[in-house]
């Protein structure tokens, strides 16, 4: 598969509407937060703002693959979010992802970032933290976190990042968001 990572930008704005349906089903099953046009439209528009990193992946038609964006944080050892990254479900396990976050891990190096850091929620049951209560030794559970249905913490953790805590019931009980982060300086 080729394809190539450039920024997104105002320049090539003709893009949001593809990348707006790349949201809405890149994320279908995994999250109801874009589930429809005007909130996945929003999210990708907002990662166009002033100080943003965005990215994406096209192929030679123009057609988008994936999409990565980030965003500092205003702590003092240059920390950097990553939100969000998609992959078209026909273009994933093809280096799409990968080559996302390796474009973003340079930007962010160019701009002085010495941290990474990302949340991932788990509402489907995707993982062995998924689903019950780990308040008691919570720091047990995450060293003992497994990939039980396909959650992206595989992907993660393949990129280099370390499981770095979560939050239990963010998105209800038994429904977390597991923060991971890596250093990248």
């Amino acid at each position: 598969m080729q394809f190539e990572v450039r920024d997104f930008s105002n320049e090539n704005i003709h893009l949001v509407e593809k990348a707006t349906k790349l949201m809405q089903i890149g994320f279908k099953g995994i999250t109801n937060s874009w589930e429809n046009e005007i909130d996945a439209g929003r999210e990708v528009r907002g990662l166009l703002s002033l100080g943003k990193i965005a990215l994406i992946a096209v192929d030679i038609n123009e057609e988008v693959l994936g999409l990565v964006g980030a965003f500092h944080l205003s702590y003092p050892g240059d920390v950097w979010e990553l939100h969000p990254i998609v992959v078209k479900p026909s273009a994933r396990q093809r280096g799409v992802g990968k080559a996302l976050i390796e474009k973003l891990e340079e930007n962010i190096k160019q701009k002085g970032g010495k941290t990474l850091w990302l949340g991932a929620d788990d509402e489907q049951g995707l993982t062995s933290i998924s689903g019950k209560n780990i308040y008691p030794n919570l720091i047990e559970h995450l060293q003992s976190i497994e990939n039980i249905g396909g959650h992206a913490i595989s992907f993660y953790k393949k990129m280099g990042f370390s499981v770095a805590g979560c939050l239990p019931d963010a998105n209800g009980f038994g429904k977390p968001d597991i923060f991971f982060a890596k250093r990248i300086r």
